[in-house]
């Protein structure tokens, strides 16, 4: 845990310097900054920094949606949401898909950041994993512009780009 004036971070290891890891997960937002009221997507969240950091920004009435389907991960931004009583979070343990509640395989290996969605590995490293779909949630939510969206799952962005079936 390290506790600071920005909140609460989780952290598999010790973070030798706050301010350029704070710059680091803040690349996301080299060419927008969040604004009050926004609604921000945030998808592969990971541990959560990122989400924090739009959280406050986006302040009481905006919104981050996140998405973190690690269930190792989920257990780790779910307790950073709550030490942060992050009230404008909603957060899902679903994978990004091109269908709602489908269940999926997910290549859940050591290194959580080479998790992949991947039905062609050996099936002892799988986990199963439920979907949800943009349009879901957008209906859910009654969003009407999201202002923002980062995607950070792993190299499996270039699916999202060609229209890929798992997307």
């Amino acid at each position: 845990m390290h506790y600071t004036n920005k909140g609460t971070f989780i952290n598999f290891h010790p973070i030798k310097n706050l301010e350029i890891f704070i710059k680091n997960f803040k690349s996301f937002t080299k060419h927008y900054l969040p604004k009050k009221k926004d609604i921000i997507f945030d998808l592969g969240a990971g541990l959560g920094q990122e989400t924090l950091y739009f959280s406050k920004k986006v302040g009481n009435k905006g919104k981050v949606i996140t998405f973190e389907p690690d269930p190792r991960l989920f257990k780790v931004i779910k307790k950073m949401i709550f030490l942060n009583k992050l009230n404008n979070v909603e957060l899902y343990d679903k994978a990004f898909f091109s269908e709602n509640n489908k269940s999926i395989k997910f290549n859940l290996v050591e290194n959580w950041m080479q998790n992949s969605i991947n039905d062609n590995e050996d099936s002892s490293k799988f986990v199963k994993i439920k979907t949800v779909t943009l349009d879901h949630i957008i209906k859910k939510n009654k969003i009407k512009k999201i202002d923002f969206a980062k995607f950070n799952i792993e190299g499996a962005e270039k699916f999202l780009q060609k229209g890929n079936k798992k997307f």
